[in-house]
C-alpha cells in the first residue's frame, strides 16, 4: 500500500519536472502544485526538481514563452545591448540641454516650456540643494506633454 503512494508521489514530482523543462517557471509552479495537492511535505522535492529542470532546459534551448514571444514577432528588447553600442552614452545623442521640470513647478514655466519646445516628454527632478544649477538633481520620473495638457486644461494645480 505504501508503494502505491510513493509511486504518485514520484510521478507527480515527474510531472512537474516536466512542465517546469517546458514552461522554465519554478516558484509559481512549485506554489501551484502544493495549493492542488494540499500537501506541502514534499514542496522541497518539488521545488528541487523543478530548479534542476529549469537549468537543464536553460542549457539545451529557450523557453516556451520565449519562443511563443520569438515566433509571434512581439518587439522586446534583450537584456543585453548590442554588440556594438556597448560605448554609446545617452548624452552622444540627446538634446543639450535638458528641459526638466521640478516635481511642483509654476503654471508660468509649465507654460513656457509647452511654448518653448517640442519635447513629448519632461523629466521630473527632485532638486538637490547641494547643486548649483538650477533643475539638475535626482531624476523622480517623466511627464508627457499630453499630461501636462490635460492638467492644464482642468486647471489641476
Amino acid at each position: 500500500m505504501a508503494i502505491a503512494k510513493d509511486v504518485g508521489k514520484y510521478a507527480l514530482i515527474g510531472a512537474a519536472s516536466q512542465l517546469g523543462g517546458i514552461l522554465r517557471t519554478t516558484i509559481s509552479l512549485t506554489v501551484i502544485i502544493v495549493e492542488c495537492t494540499g500537501d506541502i511535505t514534499f514542496g522541497l522535492c518539488i521545488m528541487i526538481s523543478l530548479m534542476i529542470s529549469k537549468w537543464v532546459g536553460d542549457f539545451f534551448t529557450t523557453g516556451l514563452y520565449d519562443m511563443n514571444v520569438e515566433v509571434s514577432g512581439i518587439p522586446l528588447l534583450s537584456w543585453e545591448p548590442p554588440p556594438l553600442c556597448d560605448h554609446v552614452k545617452v548624452s552622444d545623442f540627446m538634446s543639450q540641454p535638458v528641459m526638466s521640470m521640478l516635481q511642483v513647478e509654476k503654471v508660468g514655466h509649465v507654460l513656457e516650456c509647452l511654448k518653448g519646445e517640442n519635447f513629448h516628454g519632461f523629466p521630473i527632478i527632485e532638486q538637490d540643494p547641494g547643486y548649483d544649477l538650477m533643475y539638475k538633481g535626482k531624476l523622480r520620473g517623466l511627464i508627457l506633454r499630453s499630461q501636462l495638457l490635460v492638467l492644464l486644461k482642468n486647471k489641476v494645480s
